[in-house]
């Protein structure tokens, strides 16, 4: 399958987009798998990784579909990322005793929103647009 929007392309194959599916897959394959603990690595890793991951499938979706031709504002960014964390942080630990509430997993979700928004999300792409 050939993909012709260019800004699917970057995405997909972005060293961003690309980094976080690798760690977030290998880190849970060395935790649940060969049951390797790394206390620090096991607690934020994954919350830093699954914001620019998911903001950068979210972002795919709505390019595919063409439900967009633009970047996602910051204020989608911002809401985004509140109710990942909201969800993830207040209410499914209260549902289930394998989450915990962590404060500093907010710090982590936001430092992963704000490397999407630099490397991935505040490209320009209409220069390039006009010249193809």
């Amino acid at each position: 399958m050939k993909i012709k929007n260019y800004r699917i392309k970057f995405i997909l194959f972005h060293p961003i987009f690309i980094g976080s599916a690798f760690l977030l897959i290998l880190h849970q394959f060395v935790q649940k798998v060969w049951l390797i603990n790394l206390p620090f690595i096991d607690a934020y890793l994954d919350d830093f990784l699954a914001m620019p991951f998911i903001l950068s499938l979210f972002l795919i979706e709505q390019l595919f579909w063409k439900r967009r031709t633009t970047n996602l504002s910051t204020f989608e960014i911002i809401i985004f990322t509140v109710l990942f964390a909201v969800f993830f942080e207040e209410i499914i630990p209260k549902f289930n005793i394998n989450y915990t509430k962590d404060y500093w997993d907010y710090l982590m979700y936001v430092l992963g929103s704000l490397l999407f928004y630099f490397m991935i999300n505040r490209v320009d792409f209409s220069t390039r647009l006009r010249n193809e």
